[in-house]
C-alpha cells in the first residue's frame, strides 16, 4: 500500500512538472510572438523613413540637382513587398519565434533551478546545522559534566554537604543554560541561513537575468541581422536593373541614378549597424556585470562561513567568561560582522561598475573600427558600381576609389593609434587598481592590527578576570576551612565539656 501511494505521488509529481513545461512553453511562445511583432513594427517605421529620406536626400555638390534615381528607388521598394519576399520574412520570422521561445524556456528552467538548487541546500544545511549542534551540545554538556565530576571527586571530602549540595545546584543550572545558549545558537544559525540563502536567491537571479539579457539581446540582435539580410540581398539584386530600366527611359544622368540607388541602401546599412552597436554595448555591459556579481558573490558566500565559524569557536570555547560575558562577546562579534559584510557589499557596488566601464574602451575602439569598415565597403561599392554601369565617368570613379582607399587608410591609422592610446588607458586602470588594491590592503591591515589589539586587551582581561575569580575561589576555600576548623573545634570543645560532666 505505501510503495504504492509513494508511485502515485511520484506520477502525479511528474505530471504536475510536464504541465509545467507545457505551460512555460505556450508563455514562452506568446511572448516571443508579442516581441517579435514589437520588433518587426520598428523595423517597419525605420524602414518608411529611411525611403522617404532617401527620396528627399540632398546628394553632395558635385552630383547635386534632379530626380534622378526615385524611380528606380520606388521599383526596389516595390520589390521588397513581393509575394515571394513576404513569404521569405514570414517562414523566417516563424523559425525566430520557435528560436526565442526555446531561449525564453531554458531562461525559465535556469531560474527554477537555480531556486530549487538554493532550496536543496538549505535543507541540507539545515541538517547539518541540527546534526552539528546537537553533537556539540551532547559534548561539551558530556566535557563540563566530566572536569565538574573529577573536580568533586578531589574536593568532596572537604567540604560540607551544604556547600557540596550548593555546588551541584550550581552545575545543574549551569548545564541547562549551556543546553539553552545551544539551543538558542542553533535557532539562531538556522535564521542566518534562511537570512543568507534569500540574500544568495536574490543575488544569482539578479545575476541571471543579466546573462538572460544580455543573451536575448544577442539572439534578437542576430535575428534582425537575418531579416535585413533578406531585404538587402533582394535591394542589391534589383539595383543593377532598376537604375538601367530608368537609364533607357531617358531618366537622366546615370552617376546620380547610381548615387541615389546605393546611397538608400547604405543608409539602411549604416542605421542597421548602429543598431547592432547599440545591442552589442547593452549585452557587452550586462555580461560584465554578471560576472563580476558572480565573482562577488562566491567570495562573499566565504566571508560568511568564516564569520559562522568564528561565532561557532566562541561559543564552543568561551574560556571562563561568564555567561552575560559571552553575550555580549557574541554581540560585539556579530556587529563586527555585519559592518564587514556592509564594506563587501559596497566594494562589490564599486567592482560591479568598474567591470562596466573596464569594457567600454576595448568596445568603443571596435565599433569606430566596424564604421570605418563599413564606409571603406560603401565607397568601394560606389566605386565599383560607377565603373561598371557608366565607364565613362573615369574623374568618377577615381574619386570614389580614392575616398574608399583614403578610408582604408584612415580606419588603419584609427585602429593603430586607437590601439596604442587603448594599451595607454589600459596600464593607467591597472595602475589605479594597484593602487586602490594597496589601500585597501593597507586598510585591511590596519583593521586586522586593530582586531589583534581588541583581541589581545580581551585575552589580558580574561586572564585578569580568571586571576580574580581563582583568588576569589581561593578565599572561598580558605573561610570554608577556617569554618569547618571552627566547627571542629567547637565540636571538640562540647565533647570535652561533655566528658567533664560526666
Amino acid at each position: 500500500m505505501a510503495e504504492h501511494e509513494a508511485n502515485q505521488e511520484k506520477l502525479k509529481l511528474k505530471l504536475d512538472s510536464q504541465k509545467d513545461q507545457q505551460k512555460n512553453a505556450l508563455m514562452a511562445k506568446l511572448a516571443a510572438k508579442k516581441r517579435l511583432r514589437q520588433e518587426v513594427k520598428v523595423e517597419d517605421a525605420v524602414h518608411k523613413e529611411l525611403n522617404h529620406v532617401s527620396k528627399q536626400q540632398v546628394t553632395t555638390k558635385a552630383l547635386a540637382g534632379g530626380e534622378e534615381g526615385g524611380k528606380a528607388i520606388d521599383d526596389i521598394n516595390a520589390s521588397l513587398e513581393s509575394e515571394e519576399i513576404k513569404n521569405k520574412l514570414k517562414t523566417l520570422q516563424e523559425n525566430q519565434i520557435d528560436r526565442q521561445a526555446e531561449l525564453e524556456v531554458k531562461h525559465l528552467e535556469d531560474e527554477e533551478k537555480i531556486k530549487r538548487d538554493i532550496e536543496a541546500d538549505g535543507e541540507k544545511a539545515n541538517k547539518e546545522i541540527d546534526s552539528e549542534m546537537d553533537d556539540e551540545k551532547k559534548r561539551l554538556i558530556a566535557q563540563r559534566d566530566a572536569e565538574f565530576q573529577k573536580e568533586m571527586m578531589l574536593k568532596r571530602k572537604q567540604m560540607g554537604e551544604e556547600e557540596y549540595e550548593r555546588l551541584m545546584e550550581q552545575h545543574r543550572l549551569e548545564m541547562a543554560r549551556l543546553a539553552d545558549n545551544m539551543e538558542q545558537e542553533k535557532m539562531r544559525q538556522k535564521k542566518v541561513l534562511e537570512d543568507r540563502l534569500a540574500e544568495r536567491r536574490k543575488r544569482q537571479i539578479a545575476s541571471l537575468k543579466d546573462k538572460q539579457e544580455a543573451e536575448m539581446g544577442r539572439e534578437l540582435a542576430k535575428q534582425q541581422m537575418e531579416r535585413e539580410q533578406v531585404l538587402e540581398k533582394q535591394m542589391r539584386g534589383k539595383e543593377r536593373g532598376a537604375i538601367q530600366e530608368e537609364a533607357k527611359e531617358g531618366g537622366g544622368s546615370v552617376e546620380q541614378m547610381v548615387y541615389r540607388v546605393l546611397r538608400q541602401r547604405h543608409l539602411k546599412e549604416t542605421v542597421n549597424q548602429e543598431e547592432q552597436m547599440k545591442r552589442d554595448r547593452a549585452a557587452a555591459i550586462a555580461e560584465a556585470r554578471s560576472k563580476m556579481a558572480d565573482q562577488r558573490q562566491t567570495e562573499r558566500e566565504k566571508l560568511l562561513a568564516a564569520q559562522q565559524q568564528e561565532i561557532m569557536d566562541l561559543l564552543t570555547n568561551p574560556g571562563d567568561m561568564t555567561e552575560e560575558e559571552l553575550a555580549d562577546r557574541k554581540e560585539d562579534l556579530l556587529r563586527q560582522h555585519k559592518k564587514q559584510l556592509s564594506d563587501f557589499d559596497k566594494i562589490t557596488a564599486q567592482k560591479i561598475e568598474q567591470a562596466e566601464k573596464d569594457i567600454l574602451p576595448g568596445l568603443d575602439v571596435k565599433h569606430a573600427h566596424e564604421r570605418l569598415a563599413l564606409k571603406e565597403k560603401q565607397l568601394r561599392e560606389l566605386a565599383d558600381a560607377m565603373r561598371d554601369m557608366s565607364p565613362a565617368e573615369e574623374e568618377l570613379v577615381k574619386k570614389y576609389t580614392d575616398e574608399a582607399n583614403k578610408a582604408a587608410a584612415e580606419a588603419k591609422r584609427f585602429r593603430e593609434t586607437k590601439m596604442r592610446e587603448l594599451k595607454d588607458q589600459m596600464e593607467r586602470i591597472k595602475a589605479e587598481k594597484r593602487k586602490q588594491d594597496e589601500d585597501r590592503r593597507r586598510k585591511m591591515q590596519e583593521e586586522l592590527k586593530a582586531l589583534e589589539d581588541d583581541i589581545q586587551r580581551q585575552a589580558l582581561k580574561d586572564e585578569q578576570r580568571l586571576k580574580e575569580r581563582e583568588a576569589e575561589r581561593e578565599q572561598l576555600r580558605q573561610q570554608q576551612k577556617e569554618e569547618r576548623e571552627k566547627r571542629l573545634k567547637a565540636e571538640l570543645a562540647g565533647e570535652s565539656d561533655e566528658a567533664k560532666k560526666r
